[in-house]
């Protein structure tokens, strides 16, 4: 038993940590009701492919937001549940913004190879698309960094294993258990977090200087320079102060 009061059965095998495991019912039919309610939307509204595109990687986040739903019902150590539910929607966000991201230039190049790139797409509709995958973006840190308070606040250590949405959707779970990897998948999360941290900062001070009366001093290069120089202290803090000892994990 670690001092957070998660073991390494919780995580592991038996008990509460299983029932987390468990099947959603229905769970590819919710997955393919929000594609297809997001495809019909983006048609609907504006009858742009790209924004349509995007909107619907959402599915993508999907299978991650029901992992953290599951583990915040079901965890022992209420906190705890809290904090790695939120490192799941940062997981499922980062999912979503790839995915996303990927959408975008595909579609403008198969667009682009057929011939069939009318002037606003480039203009409007992709850039409709890449402000999505912003917002995306937008969210992987402040769920990371509430993770991360929830933590240092509760003294704990999170038990977070990016696996866990694969294996539990997953016809063998009881024999993909031990593919588990706390410490591999703190480290991805933290990255990724910092990634999202430097493009939200820059891309903002980037908004920030497109309008007319914005006046760029010292701060705004000092900012910019943050950008870059935080991530990595970022990396260092989250994973000093999340990971498990290594006999615990």
């Amino acid at each position: 038993m670690s001092q957070n009061g998660t073991s390494d059965t919780d995580i592991r095998s038996g008990g509460k940590r299983r029932r987390i495991l468990g099947k959603i019912r229905n769970e590819f039919q919710i997955e393919l009701v929000v594609t297809v309610v997001c495809f019909l939307l983006a048609l609907g509204l504006s009858t742009k492919l790209i924004v349509a595109t995007t909107t619907a990687c959402l599915r993508f986040a999907l299978p991650d937001v029901i992992t953290a739903v599951l583990i915040l019902k079901y965890d022992p150590n209420r906190w705890h549940g809290i904090a790695v539910a939120f490192l799941f929607l940062a997981l499922g966000m980062c999912r979503a913004a790839t995915v996303a991201l990927v959408a975008v230039f595909a579609v403008v190049f198969v667009f682009m190879t057929l011939g069939l790139v009318p002037g606003k797409l480039i203009g409007t509709s992709m850039a409709t698309g890449l402000i999505i995958v912003y917002a995306f973006l937008l969210l992987i840190f402040p769920s990371t960094f509430a993770a991360f308070v929830i933590a240092k606040f509760a003294n704990l250590k999170l038990y977070f294993a990016h696996e866990l949405t694969d294996i539990r959707r997953s016809e063998s779970e009881s024999e993909n258990m031990d593919t588990l990897d706390v410490s591999a998948s703190l480290n991805l999360i933290a990255i990724g977090s910092a990634i999202s941290l430097s493009i939200v900062v820059c891309s903002s001070l980037f908004i920030f200087a497109m309008f007319p009366n914005a006046v760029a001093g010292p701060e705004v290069f000092l900012v910019m320079f943050g950008a870059f120089a935080a991530p990595p202290i970022w990396i260092w803090l989250f994973i000093s102060s999340v990971v498990p000892e290594l006999e615990d994990v």
